[in-house]
Formats: C-alpha cells, structure tokens, sequence
C-alpha cells in the first residue's frame, strides 16, 4: 500500500500538537518553513516529502528490488476492450 502524497489530518495533529488549521499552518511555518496551502475542504494540504525533507527524517521510498511490470494479461483480453462503433462510417459512405 502507497502511503497519501500529502500529510493527513490526524498526522498534522499529531506533529503539530494542534486541531485547528490555522495554529497548524502557523506551527508548520515557525517551525519549519512550511507554507501550508488550504484545501477546499478546510484542511491542511502539505506534502509529505517536503515536511520529511525539512525536519530532517530520511525514507526509502522505493522497494529495494521492486521492478514495474506490465500486465500482458489484461491487454491480451479481448472482452477488456470494447469495439469501436463505427456504423457512422457506412451510413456516410452510402449517403454520397
């Protein structure tokens, strides 16, 4: 499982110490020149790395022998994709 691009708002809880945005983004800007940008929502959207990078925490965010691999088997299944309509195609030729 991949971990959220941004930090959620229990964590901004739990590092902050503090429930409400404002004393977090307020917190996140003393603390570690973090300027938090406002969701619609209402919460906080800082990214994970960048508050990683910036209190100093290293992780390996990449599996040590983890490869990508394509998957032949979905692309080779003919009901995955549909066919495409193309009766426009005969009904124009007939109308000429």
């Amino acid at each position: 499982m991949r971990a959220p691009i941004t930090l959620t708002q229990e964590k901004l809880e739990e590092i902050t110490g503090y429930s409400r945005t404002s004393a977090q983004a307020r917190w996140l800007m003393e603390a570690y020149q973090i300027q938090a940008k406002y969701k619609a929502g209402g919460g906080l959207s800082v990214p994970r790395l960048l508050y990683f990078q910036r209190a100093g925490i290293s992780i390996d965010t990449a599996e040590p022998n983890e490869q990508p691999t394509m998957n032949w088997a979905a692309l080779e299944k003919e009901e995955a994709r549909p066919k495409p309509n193309l009766d426009f195609l005969e009904t124009e030729g007939k109308a000429k």
